[in-house]
């Protein structure tokens, strides 16, 4: 059976997954909403403008265009409830229901599940803004460095790792106050824990979390990893990971979490990312995401071995087996381009020249096409992928596709990968 599939979503993670959909021998039409504009046409995409915000309108365009299998990439539109429309109204749709998504929704959800589940986190304490003077007490507790979270979702951008009491104690009050809106009126404070992060994915059928892949990716704008946090200036697959240890992870906290989920009355179908860091103690977790991970996607998705559209449906019927999922020995990294002055202030309506020279992988994210020609449209524009045998070849033909690209205030780590 062909099918006909949505992909909500902007960003370069929606084209990467794009690219391995159109890829599919299951595949009729993939209509991208509210997409971006791809380097290369292709006969089975279509754009078209929905307002993902709005539920209503994405099932309205599901049943007028027979659509049978819905694809969500971000987060907000499942926080906002739209698996749970979509299958009232009998349209298959890969991702967790409103109650699931609380998992990246709500980080003191997040965190109260994995304490339940005996899954290794920070220690930790949750406040309120009206508990603002408990909060700097527990703050007082740390002689080291402290990490602060909005409770709520702020874009990849709601972290921040404090070196003193007096900057833990002006970022809490700036959170209060209202700098992440609602989101930020409720924190985790926690311990900063030392180690190498990874990203570890898992695609979930509602009872078992079947291993993915795995990654690494640099949020911090500037080379070092310093500066503010971003949504990802890069990342490279696999991670530094053995196998054995992605898939105890996977097989033993991932399964752990649904577990914990299960005895809640949550069934979790969809993709789950764990962000975790290893200690000279052993694996812990930071956080859980509902979806696939930006950029860590842009890398993971070229190494891919097969039909992902069919793994996905197999997935959501509850039939995907480890043997189903496969990938390349092969090593990818991904550079992503930004707009100069990202994550804050930044100009839009630049330029793109050189897209068509590039002789790796472009995936779209803040950008559109006006008359032939590229423009910019974001703080992260483009995301530059390379893959090779190793990751050093995959780093440098990354870095050399990188220099044919060009557009004013064009800005990018060159430590990506080193």
């Amino acid at each position: 059976m062909k099918n006909n599939i949505l992909l909500i979503g902007s960003g370069g993670r929606e084209s990467a997954l794009l690219h391995a959909i159109l890829k599919s021998n299951l595949l009729n039409i993939c209509y991208f909403t509210p997409g971006v504009p791809q380097v290369h046409f292709h006969e089975k995409l279509q754009l078209c403008d929905i307002d993902i915000s709005q539920n209503d309108a994405i099932i309205k365009f599901c049943k007028e265009n027979n659509v049978n299998f819905v694809i969500c990439g971000p987060e907000l539109p499942l926080c906002n409830g739209i698996i749970d429309e979509l299958e009232k109204n009998g349209i298959s749709a890969y991702g967790p229901n409103k109650y699931a998504s609380q998992l990246e929704g709500s980080k003191i959800f997040m965190k109260d599940v994995l304490q339940k589940a005996g899954i290794p986190t920070a220690r930790y304490q949750t406040f309120t803004d009206r508990e603002f003077i408990q909060a700097l007490e527990f703050l007082k507790s740390f002689t080291e460095k402290v990490v602060i979270k909005t409770d709520g979702l702020a874009a990849g951008k709601g972290v921040y790792i404090c070196e003193s009491f007096i900057e833990s104690s002006q970022v809490l009050q700036e959170f209060f106050a209202g700098k992440f809106g609602n989101a930020g009126k409720s924190v985790v404070i926690e311990e900063f824990l030392e180690g190498r992060e990874v990203s570890v994915f898992a695609l979930c059928d509602g009872k078992n979390a079947i291993p993915f892949y795995h990654a690494c990716d640099y949020k911090k704008i500037g080379e070092g990893d310093t500066g503010l946090n971003t949504g990802g200036m890069g990342s490279f697959a696999p991670s530094f990971l053995t196998n054995d240890q992605f898939n105890e992870i996977v097989n033993k906290y991932f399964n752990a979490t649904l577990k914990e989920l299960q005895n809640r009355s949550i069934v979790y179908k969809g993709f789950l990312f764990g962000g975790l860091i290893i200690t000279k103690n052993g694996p812990k977790f930071l956080e859980y995401n509902i979806r696939m991970g930006d950029p860590e996607t842009q890398s993971i998705m070229p190494l891919l071995d097969c039909d992902f559209l069919e793994i996905l449906l197999k997935s959501y019927r509850g039939e995907l087996t480890q043997s189903d999922i496969k990938f390349t020995k092969n090593h990818a990294v991904t550079v992503v381009l930004a707009s100069g002055g990202y994550p804050l202030e930044f100009q839009k309506h630049k330029e793109i020249v050189g897209l068509d020279s590039a002789s790796c992988f472009i995936f779209s994210s803040g950008l559109y096409k006006k008359d032939d020609k590229f423009f910019t449209d974001g703080g992260r524009v483009i995301s530059v992928t390379a893959t090779a045998k190793n990751q050093t070849e995959a780093r440098n033909e990354a870095y050399k596709n990188v220099q044919k690209i060009i557009f004013d205030n064009i800005y990018y780590r060159k430590d990506i990968a080193k």
